[in-house]
């Protein structure tokens, strides 16, 4: 299985946080300045957002991704592929069965998200986005 997406993991030596790509070190919070996450993460987010200021009581036409819903799917809506996240035993967990996993949109008719258990090697994919305001998105 592939996974080129960003890691965020806790040195066990120096306790600084390390932000990567892949295998390729992009760069580190010193554990002094990390005051939230001192010794671990309580919980996960994936997705995409966008500001809303509700000009005029106009929703944004801001779209979120490539500006397509999620139920569009592969090629059109805008995607994380592969999730994954490491247990306190440095464990890399890709299967969430028993995991509370709850996809929210607080918008669905102007942005929505889908979480789809692809399976086997392809594992846990997070659609995501939007078109932004739309007649269906008033308010």
């Amino acid at each position: 299985m592939h996974y080129d997406v960003l890691f965020l993991n806790q040195d066990q030596i120096t306790q600084n946080w390390w932000l990567k790509v892949g295998d390729r070190i992009i760069g580190y919070w010193p554990h002094p300045i990390m005051t939230g996450l001192q010794y671990c993460g309580t919980e996960i987010k994936w997705g995409g957002a966008v500001l809303n200021k509700n000009v005029g009581n106009h929703h944004t036409a801001t779209q979120m991704g490539s500006g397509h819903f999620p139920e569009e799917g592969f090629g059109k809506a805008s995607f994380i592929r592969n999730l994954g996240f490491y247990r306190e035993s440095y464990n890399l967990i890709t299967n969430f069965k028993g995991y509370y996993i709850g996809p929210v949109a607080t918008r669905p008719s102007c942005y929505d998200v889908i979480l789809e258990d692809h399976g086997g090697s392809y594992g846990f994919h997070l659609y995501f986005g939007g078109s932004g305001f739309s007649m269906d998105c008033l308010g």
